[in-house]
């Protein structure tokens, strides 16, 4: 875990990749990853409390900000749960309690939280995902909503 707080410390949106050189090469260096854009409205829809999101923030701050970064804004080494499908937050679930995506690098937390705790995250992250898309609709790009 302790690697992962960098993840979100560089703000740029496109993915990290490590590149190796060699003296006297010609070859060209390959084109990144396009930046992810604005954050787009979700679709998926999930009823929670106001407390239930609350609950949600200070969970994800505890266990998941370390590699997608605080406040859920991903610095582009680890995807950025704003920009998250409706198919992935159809399996959230599965991802974050029982490590569906473990060889991606997302390990499991069945021993540390229960079904309400990662429902409780998941609406957390909607209602980030919907300010967030809020904010670029209104032209805001940088900061806690961008």
């Amino acid at each position: 875990w302790w690697g992962g707080g960098l993840a979100g410390a560089g703000g740029g949106r496109g993915g990290g990749r490590v590149l190796a050189f060699k003296l006297d090469a010609k070859g060209e260096v390959p084109a990144g990853r396009a930046p992810l854009g604005p954050v787009p409205e979700p679709t998926f829809a999930l009823a929670s409390s106001e407390a239930e999101r609350a609950r949600g923030m200070e969970l994800f701050h505890f266990y998941c900000s370390v590699c997608h970064g605080p406040m859920a804004v991903a610095g582009g080494s680890v995807p950025d749960l704003r920009h998250l499908s409706a198919e992935r937050h159809a399996i959230f679930p599965r991802i974050v309690r029982d490590g569906l995506l473990r060889q991606s690098g997302m390990p499991g937390f069945a021993d540390q939280l229960d079904e309400a705790d990662v429902r409780a995250i998941q609406a957390w992250i909607l209602e980030r995902a919907r300010e967030s898309a809020a904010a670029s609709r209104a032209g805001a790009t940088n900061g806690p909503s961008g």
